[in-house]
């Protein structure tokens, strides 16, 4: 196996951040779809920040 075979990882780890409205949220990119998560309904998770 040579160098040139192998791929580079990249890791991006999840940010929080606000928004205009002082709303606090989750970015995280996965298979280079970005998702911005206000609750964890996509998760299957139970939060829900007030």
């Amino acid at each position: 196996m040579s160098v040139k075979n192998v791929t580079k990882m990249s890791i991006k780890y999840p940010k929080i951040k606000s928004d205009k409205k002082q709303r606090f949220y989750v970015v995280f990119y996965s298979n280079d779809k970005r998702y911005r998560l206000f609750n964890g309904s996509k998760i299957n998770s139970d939060l829900y920040p007030l």
